[in-house]
């Protein structure tokens, strides 16, 4: 994928081994897979020309490779959101939607409340909405200040109102301890 980059045009690098390494990381608190990942994608591509992800629409939903853990949700969002890159949020990834393969069972509609179809349309949808739409959506998520989606929230307003997050450098810290993670920006 490097060699598509160009430093003098507007490119974007999706990193696919970046997310698999960031999942694998959390799920098994392997803090030295996840450090040494971002700092070889940082050194890898051109300042602000890669794009980070968790999950994206051909993959299992972030929750189910999670196995519906919300602490690793929320540690998944802050390294999205404190990493170098431009980060990229699969719709639903932020109220903690599920859906593994096959592929229509990772795309299927919104969930924004409690209300028949998950408040996605008055009409029946074309997939069926996810079980636990009356408890995850974002209407109910909204109103819990814990919630996943009030971390994604608060840590996109903190990104977009810090020169060091949106554009600054990356500078990985030894902890000496393979379950930590530190760096600044």
């Amino acid at each position: 994928a490097v060699r598509y980059v160009k430093e003098d045009a507007f490119d974007l690098v999706f990193d696919f081994e970046l997310s698999e390494s960031l999942l694998e990381g959390i799920n098994g608190s392997d803090g030295k897979q996840i450090i040494n990942a971002l700092e070889f994608n940082t050194k890898l591509y051109p300042d602000l020309q890669k794009a980070n992800f968790l999950t994206n629409h051909d993959m299992n939903r972030v929750m189910d490779v999670f196995q519906n853990d919300n602490n690793k949700a929320k540690l998944g969002a802050i390294i999205l959101l404190t990493s170098p890159g431009v980060p990229f949020i699969y719709y639903g990834e932020e109220i903690g939607m599920n859906g593994s393969k096959p592929d229509e069972d990772i795309r299927k509609p919104m969930q924004w409340d409690s209300s028949e179809n998950a408040g996605f349309s008055t009409s029946l949808p074309w997939r069926t909405i996810n079980s636990n739409y009356e408890i995850s959506n974002v209407a109910t998520a909204e109103k819990d200040p814990e919630s996943l989606l009030n971390v994604y929230k608060n840590l996109i307003q903190i990104r977009n109102q810090s020169e060091a997050l949106t554009i600054g450098q990356f500078y990985p810290l030894d902890t000496n301890d393979e379950n930590v993670i530190a760096y600044f920006r």
